[in-house]
């Protein structure tokens, strides 16, 4: 596991060495643990910052086991979800100067970043106050309504991607529906 944080302006200072920022943890998708600085994530919130447009707050970029995740356990990673919501939360707030109620947290991702953030934020609501998610990769509540023109992204998911690890050949649909938001937001009690 690794991360790359990303404090707010003003952190280190002697005037802030009592306060507890609030935090965001970033998913990447596919594309790779880069992606939040590259694709101008990191230049986007310093400039949100200093137009004080958002809080003074810490932003860590995860990086998962392997180049790809699926944000589930039992993938060849690791329970890569177990970790966010425990390990690296636990590393995190003893590390900085974090907030620890849920108000002060959120999760967000990207892509299949996003799908993780959905999802995980379900699981855990007790964890995060917010989330926040940008072209997620949603998929549909039972794995046999997948379309056929995206076979060849589902199948590189599957294989690639930690799916098939996770689910099976052929899916175990109660498995896919513990794991996929459109599924759990299906069976939330309003």
């Amino acid at each position: 596991m690794c991360s790359s944080d990303l404090l707010p302006k003003g952190y280190a200072d002697e005037a802030n060495k009592d306060t507890k920022y609030p935090w965001a943890i970033w998913l990447h998708g596919f594309g790779g643990f880069g992606e939040f600085q590259q694709g101008g994530g990191a230049q986007l919130l310093d400039q949100l910052r200093k137009e004080e447009k958002i809080p003074a707050m810490a932003v860590v970029v995860f990086r998962a086991p392997g180049f790809r995740t699926t944000y589930l356990n039992g993938e060849s990673g690791g329970d890569i979800e177990d970790i966010i919501v425990g390990d690296l939360l636990k590393h995190l707030q003893e590390k900085y100067r974090l907030k620890s109620e849920r108000e002060g947290r959120a999760v967000m991702g990207v892509s299949m970043g996003g799908m993780g953030a959905l999802k995980i934020a379900m699981h855990h609501p007790e964890v995060f106050g917010a989330v926040a998610v940008h072209s997620a990769a949603i998929l549909p509540v039972d794995p046999a309504d997948l379309p056929q023109n995206y076979q060849r992204q589902v199948d590189m998911m599957m294989q690639r991607g930690g799916l098939a690890e996770v689910f099976g050949n052929p899916i175990d649909k109660k498995k896919w529906a513990h794991e996929m938001p459109l599924a759990l937001a299906a069976d939330t009690k309003p």
